[in-house]
């Protein structure tokens, strides 16, 4: 019997997300700007137990 199971998932990320810590390595002396409002991306995948 052929199985038919699926999985799948999706997640957002965000740039500069007031929710995340980020770890950013600069010169000291520097400060971070925006220079546009940010973004964000939808990834979704899946795979399934058939192959």
């Amino acid at each position: 019997m052929r199985n038919k199971t699926l999985w799948s998932d999706q997640t957002k990320i965000e740039l500069f997300s007031m929710n995340a810590k980020r770890h950013v390595w600069t010169k000291p002396g520097t400060f971070p700007t925006v220079k546009h409002c940010g973004g964000s991306i939808m990834l979704w995948g899946c795979f399934s137990a058939a192959g």
